[in-house]
């Protein structure tokens, strides 16, 4: 006889393999479609941060550039009678940023009409 060996052959399989075989089968499938299915979550994620990452880039960008961004600033808004206007100016530089018409409810609000009123600011 001569030296023994061992090889991959085929070989036939029983029912009762090719059965845990076919399990075997479906189990690696799931856990395909699985890891797809969270490879597809994952993705979306990932393009969600990177797209909010790009918008406060550009936003940044946008200051830098500007060297000035939006804040919340107090105003007061005063009437200008002379103009029948109401003007907004900015309480920490007393710039006057906006001014519109005065309405006609905020042209008879300060009217006086008691004895000796009548005289507007």
């Amino acid at each position: 006889m001569g030296r023994q060996v061992t090889r991959d052959l085929p070989v036939k399989l029983t029912v009762a393999e090719a059965q845990r075989r076919g399990i075997e089968l479906a189990e690696a499938l799931q856990a395909k479609y699985d890891a797809e299915a969270h490879q597809t979550a994952i993705k979306a994620t990932w393009k969600e941060e990177l797209a909010q990452l790009e918008q406060d880039i550009r936003r940044l960008r946008r200051i830098v550039g500007n060297g000035e961004e939006l804040r919340p600033v107090e105003c007061s808004e005063e009437k200008n009678w002379k103009n029948k206007t109401v003007e907004t100016v900015r309480l920490d530089t007393g710039e006057m940023v906006d001014f519109r018409p005065m309405s006609t409810h905020e042209l008879q609000a300060d009217l006086d009409f008691s004895p000796g009123g009548g005289d507007a600011q």
